[in-house]
């Protein structure tokens, strides 16, 4: 009797092959869906030096987006630009955090950034954090 050849697939490194192919599309998944803004895409600034902050994705986090269109959002709500102190006065008042989490695209208009940064001002609010990527 002749002993038959190893070639073929090892029932040992099953588990091993299978945990892989089964984890590696639950980490895309998580990796593709980790913002809270998944309607407004943005190409933001790349800094060697930028700090995470983990506060900006929490549900009560006051986001503002400038996008490369130099569209304004409010959250995931496009707003005009007279609409933006209003709204932000509201979620003052409504928000646990008292501070502004701004992101905004590499190619955004730097004078609708100045003009975001001016209506954030106008209502008091001077804690701002420009989150880059």
């Amino acid at each position: 009797m002749t002993q038959r050849s190893t070639k073929y697939f090892n029932a040992a490194s099953f588990p091993t092959v299978a945990s892989i192919v089964l984890l590696v599309p639950i980490i895309v998944f998580l990796v593709a869906t980790d913002s809270p803004f998944d309607g407004v895409r943005i190409d933001p600034p790349k800094l060697k030096t930028a700090l995470t902050w983990p506060e900006a994705n929490r549900e009560y986090a006051i986001v503002v987006i400038v996008a490369r269109d130099s569209s304004i959002y409010f959250g995931r709500e496009k707003v005009s630009p007279g609409s933006l102190p209003s709204r932000l006065e509201v979620a003052i008042r409504t928000k646990a955090e008292k501070r502004v989490y701004l992101r905004a695209d590499r190619r955004a208009n730097y004078g609708r950034i100045k003009e975001v940064l001016a209506k954030i001002g106008s209502v008091g609010l001077v804690r701002v954090v420009i989150l880059a990527g």
